[in-house]
């Protein structure tokens, strides 16, 4: 009976491994369903720095994934093929392209530093709350 068990088992492992049975991307047990070669759409707040701390908040519907998608989508290799990007489309042919400095699978109220293609320093967070506030200036304002 225990070898059967064993055999059985050793079996079932082998289908689940090899038969394709995870989600694409793998399993994330804490993801809010991002992975790698997908395009995760969301609400976000982001702020632009200004010389004194950070611009009002703009409430955008964004688009993040990973350099290697972005890559691919534009035909380019001008992305960081492990970092990843928001995307905010404002107006026909015109974008804002944000590197994060850290992603890890989720946003939240606080908010995560990146940098846009010319350079500009922006905050981006999920929050119901998009405004500005002067906390949140003071706690990540840098002098330059």
């Amino acid at each position: 009976m225990r070898s059967v068990l064993k055999s059985l088992f050793l079996f079932n492992l082998f289908i689940i491994l090899f038969s394709g049975c995870f989600p694409p991307g793998g399993y994330y047990p804490y993801s809010n369903g991002y992975s790698s070669g997908e395009v995760l759409r969301l609400n976000l707040c982001i702020k632009y720095q200004v010389q004194y701390g950070w611009s009002n908040g703009y409430s955008v519907d964004a688009s993040v994934m990973k350099g290697s998608v972005l890559n691919q989508k534009t035909g380019t290799f001008n992305y960081n093929y492990l970092s990843t990007y928001v995307v905010v489309f404002w107006a026909q042919g015109e974008a804002t392209i944000i590197e994060l400095s850290y992603y890890f699978d989720s946003f939240t109220a606080i908010p995560i530093s990146g940098t846009d293609q010319s350079g500009r320093t922006w905050q981006v967070a999920q929050t119901d709350f998009c405004y500005y506030s002067k906390i949140s200036c003071a706690l990540t304002s840098h002098s330059t």
